[in-house]
This record gives structure tokens, sequence and C-alpha cells, in this order.
């Protein structure tokens, strides 16, 4: 019997061959997991399942130049920086704005006030302005460097650096109030 990465080795050298098959399989593979990292960055049901559509074509189209033994973090690369440039192409990307805003840290209040597990825990990331979600999402739970965030963000590495730590102060914040 096979083991994992042999299966995914062969799929991904099918696809490179262009078999539709093992395309299919490899969608079906990892499609669940590639919309949950998209779903972080864009929550919207329709949006999400768009992005997702546009990172298997991309990954299709540059499925030459996988040189390497992760496929599925490259993958999520590409879905990261898909779901990066929708939002920007979009116009739904916004300039970072004042973390401190005063009804977007009650909404979050409020959000946190009802959580019960780690599951609501990403519900209250996903509460957070857009801006502040992105940033949050590329540092803590993908693991960008500042350098990183800031190039693909267009802002500044010291921003990046401040904008994060003050997310995650906020986020501090409104759980010691609620737990």
């Amino acid at each position: 019997m096979k083991s994992q990465k042999a299966i995914i080795d062969l799929l991904i050298l099918q696809c490179k061959n262009e078999d539709r098959k093992a395309q299919k399989e490899i969608y079906e593979l990892f499609s669940p997991k590639i919309l949950g990292v998209i779903y972080r960055y864009v929550p919207d049901y329709d949006t999400a399942n768009e992005v997702l559509q546009l990172t298997f074509i991309k990954m299709f189209e540059q499925i030459d130049t996988f040189k390497g033994d992760n496929f599925s973090g490259w993958l999520c690369k590409i879905a990261i920086n898909t779901s990066l440039n929708l939002l920007k192409q979009n116009k739904k990307y916004e300039q970072m704005q004042d973390i401190n805003d005063m009804d977007r840290t009650e909404k979050l209040i409020v959000s946190a006030s009802a959580l019960d597990d780690s599951s609501d825990i990403l519900r209250l990331i996903t509460s957070l302005p857009r801006d502040e979600r992105t940033l949050f999402n590329l540092r803590a739970i993908d693991g960008y460097s500042f350098k990183e965030i800031a190039k693909m963000l267009d802002i500044s590495e010291a921003n990046s650096r401040v904008k994060y730590h003050r997310t995650r102060t906020k986020l501090a914040n409104v759980l010691k109030q609620i737990l």
C-alpha cells in the first residue's frame, strides 16, 4: 500500500501532464483544508468559494514550478495570496484603521461573550475588522514574518509590528473581560 506522500507525489506528476482525473483528486483531497485557510481571510461563503476556485486554477497553471516536499504548504501560500489579491481588487481591502475604535471593540466583546470552545475563538478572530483579521491571521496563524506581512499588505514593517501587537492586545483584553 502506498503512503499518502507517494500518492500525492504521483497525483502531482499526473497533474503536470494535465491529467483531469488527477486534478479532480487533488482538488477533492485538498479543497476542505484550503477553504478553511481562505475562510479566515474571506469570511463570506460565496467569495471564499470563488477564491478556492481561483486558487486551484492558479495552482494547476503553476504546478510545473512546484519543486519541494510540502505541497500543502505551497498550496496554502497560493490560497493566502489569492485571498489578499481578491480583497485588494474588489476594493474590500481597506487601509489599516485605528484599532481602538470603540464600536468595534464593543461588538468584539459581545461576540466573545458567547465563547464556548476553541472554534468560538476562531469566530472571535473572524469578527475582527478585515484589516486586523488579515494581519492577525498572517502572523499568528500562518506564521509570516513582519517583513513578509509588510510587503503583502503594502505597509511598513514597523507598522505591521505595531498593528499586530495592538490587535493581539485587543483580543487578550476582550478575552480577559469575558473569562
